[in-house]
């Protein structure tokens, strides 16, 4: 089902809201003008790294035209420059408020809102209008509500964490929402067709099956013996997720070189040893 293929990009769209829950809201509150510097350099590094895959999706536009070349505007990439670059101002906001959490998923809601309601006056947007960079699959409008909810889940981390049935059941609940609010789709369009805008029932839906993997880790973790294959393989896993932003860049920069061999010709071995290579380089 497209729903669960699709889960990987927003689900580390929340995973990104988690952290900024976690760790750098604290951070905001205690030393906001360090935790500003912080998130602008992040930024620029991520920005940076959107627009060299964009010249070289247009590099290979260029060498081979029937290419289908994605521009700034459709990169997920460009949705984390704009997520960290504008963290600290809702900082500031969610700071003057009692309860943050509360006005977090509020916002989220939100913006879910707004991308129905831009999505239908405004209907299918080309990969190049900058409308995309908002409202398109990866827009920030919607990618930045499933960020808040992922904030308001790192800040119950902060709180509480904990393997518990009334964790399972809210994340049972976010499941239960996000079919209900599916049935205003035929099952094909919602299940069986990859959309091309994203709908805002999917960001419950995804919100439960992360909540739920969460805590299936933290059983497992609990579970597993101090010493042993399994632990070394959770922990392995651990410092993966600890790395995920770092290993994305280095896995688009890698496909950006293997993309430049196939348009040059090279066969499918020369593509895969160089990124594969580089990617182990990039990685160490």
């Amino acid at each position: 089902f497209y729903p669960l293929f699709n889960w990987a990009t927003p689900g580390f769209a929340i995973a990104f809201g988690m952290t900024l829950g976690f760790v750098y809201y604290p951070q905001y509150l205690q030393h906001p003008q360090r935790t500003r510097t912080h998130l602008l350099r992040g930024a620029g590094i991520v920005g940076v790294a959107a627009a060299i895959y964009a010249l070289a999706q247009w590099g290979m536009r260029g060498l081979s035209p029937l290419h289908d070349y994605e521009t700034p505007f459709a990169n997920v990439l460009s949705f984390y420059a704009l997520g960290m670059l504008s963290a600290a101002p809702w900082f500031w906001l969610l700071a003057r408020t009692r309860r943050p959490t509360f006005h977090a998923a509020t916002w989220a809601v939100a913006l879910w809102t707004c991308q129905e309601l831009l999505v239908r006056a405004l209907g299918a947007l080309p990969a190049h209008s900058p409308w995309f960079l908002l409202i398109g699959k990866w827009g920030y409008v919607h990618m930045w509500g499933g960020a808040l909810l992922g904030f308001c889940m790192g800040q119950r981390l902060l709180r509480e964490v904990r393997d518990t049935a009334r964790h399972w059941l809210a994340g049972g609940a976010l499941l239960a929402v996000g079919a209900l609010l599916s049935l205003r789709y035929s099952f094909k369009q919602a299940f069986l067709t990859d959309q091309l805008t994203f709908e805002a029932w999917k960001w419950p839906f995804y919100t439960g099956l992360t909540l739920w993997m969460l805590l299936f880790l933290y059983r497992v973790s609990h579970r597993l013996p101090a010493a042993g294959p399994a632990r070394t393989g959770l922990n392995v896993l651990a410092v993966c997720g600890q790395l995920t932003l770092p290993l994305y860049l280095g896995q688009y920069f890698t496909w950006c070189l293997g993309m430049f061999c196939t348009a040059l010709g090279q066969p499918a071995s020369v593509r895969f040893s160089v990124e594969f290579g580089l990617f182990l380089l990039f990685g160490g």
